[in-house]
């Protein structure tokens, strides 16, 4: 149980960096909306869509219930971080940073929860999930933007 406990601030932790990254995002996405001309641009849908692959990589950490949870949940989300790090990397440097600590925070979280709770980590699927987390995300931002073409 105190091995357990160990991994529960790392988990917090990357999860304040998301919650911190998402606010950047948000104050940005507001920043980029104020200065449109009425027309959506390709900065708009790109921080939109990395808004919501971090919401969606935060909704994927809190779902976590239990140690044997976490090093499947933890993995699936570090290729859709270094995806969304490797987006914002011109546009966006220090959130860019940020998503990079955060890739480094879970891997030690994906490996350290697997070895205490005996799960093999499957890095053959290593990617599959994530990649359904971006298109979950594309899915979330298309509407979005859809819906807000519509009110322009």
């Amino acid at each position: 149980m105190a091995q357990h406990v160990a991994l529960v601030p790392r988990l917090t932790y990357s999860q304040g960096l998301l919650d911190k990254v998402a606010g950047q995002l948000s104050a940005e996405l507001a920043q980029v909306r104020r200065l449109s001309t009425g027309k959506i641009t390709s900065a708009e849908r790109d921080i939109m869509l990395c808004f919501e692959s971090v919401v969606i990589v935060k909704q994927q950490l809190s779902d976590i219930k239990s140690l044997s949870d976490m090093s499947g949940r933890v993995i699936d989300t570090i290729p859709a971080v270094r995806a969304v790090s490797a987006k914002l990397s011109c546009m966006m440097p220090s959130c860019s940073r940020l998503l990079c600590e955060l890739a480094i925070y879970l891997g030690s979280i994906a490996a350290d929860s697997a070895i205490l709770s005996g799960v093999p980590v499957r890095t053959s699927r290593y990617g599959g999930k994530s990649w359904h987390l971006l298109d979950k995300a594309k899915t979330v931002t298309d509407s979005k933007l859809r819906k807000l073409q519509a009110n322009i």
